[in-house]
């Protein structure tokens, strides 16, 4: 992992910690503007190598592979992916949610540059069996992109020419 910055204009997210404030109605981005207008400082977020999971509204890289522990995790907008350590987020207030395992401690985490809740990370939990996920972060599939998925295309019909796979049960009785 290197740490080579980006800059972006500061966004309150990252320099307050108040995206859990921001209605999802738009004020976020209005908010966002306004910081930028008024021309407040940069911040650098980092970026990682290898593959990466990243914002899906901004790009920013959020989590490598190597740090996933699971994905059968489910939110309420579907599936979610736990990992060992999260970048580029910052953390909403802590709250007692009613999770599938029971009630559980945990805060929202949003990206920093965008401020997209990205997910949650696990403070404390109730029964001793899921105690493995105390300090844990899940991000929700629908809100990151993978950085193998991230925009790789491949032309299968590129120059006119046509090509055709051979299949092993053809090879064999060729």
């Amino acid at each position: 992992m290197t740490n080579i910055g980006r800059p972006f204009q500061i966004s309150p997210w990252c320099a307050v910690g108040r995206a859990e404030q921001l209605s999802a109605t738009g004020e976020a981005e209005r908010q966002q503007e306004r910081e930028r207008e008024e021309g407040m400082g940069r911040i650098f977020t980092v970026e990682l190598e290898g593959r990466t999971y990243s914002c899906r509204v901004c790009n920013t890289h959020l989590a490598l592979a190597q740090d996933l522990i699971s994905r059968s995790f489910r939110s309420c907008r579907g599936k979610a992916y736990l990992f060992n350590s999260v970048t580029n987020i910052t953390v909403g207030d802590l709250e007692e949610r009613m999770m599938l395992s029971g009630t559980d401690t945990v805060a929202d985490i949003f990206c920093c540059f965008c401020g997209q809740n990205v997910g949650w990370k696990y403070e404390a939990v109730q029964e001793k069996y899921q105690k493995y996920k105390e300090g844990k972060f899940v991000l929700q599939r629908d809100r990151i992109v993978d950085g193998i998925d991230s925009g790789f295309e491949i032309d299968t019909c590129s120059g006119g020419s046509s090509r055709y796979l051979a299949l092993p049960s053809a090879i064999n009785n060729a």
